[in-house]
């Protein structure tokens, strides 16, 4: 494992950079917040009448649909740059996000 990745095989050798996981806790606290913030959007603008019909409010709006498609394009090719360039140590970590 080190030989390849860097990362050593016994957990004494292993040391931690505070940096990375200050970026580890920020961008899972950022995943989290939007991934939160889009389905709480939508839903603020139902009226509670059609929220609760059955059926009433279960489709897509064509800008919902954009704003999800632009966004799995934009997290593929930052998967992308992740694994390309993950010989990086900072990259390296950044891809297993």
């Amino acid at each position: 494992m080190e030989a390849m990745f860097g990362v050593p095989s016994n957990a004494q050798e292993a040391l931690i950079d505070p940096r990375i996981l200050l970026l580890a806790l920020v961008l899972g606290v950022g995943t989290s917040m939007i991934a939160a913030w889009i389905p709480a959007r939508s839903a603020a603008c139902v009226e509670p009448m059609q929220a609760l019909q059955k059926g009433k409010y279960q489709v897509l709006s064509a800008g919902e649909n954009r704003l999800r498609r632009n966004a799995a394009l934009v997290s593929g090719v930052l998967a992308l740059f992740c694994v390309v360039f993950s010989r990086y140590r900072l990259v390296f970590f950044l891809d297993i996000f």
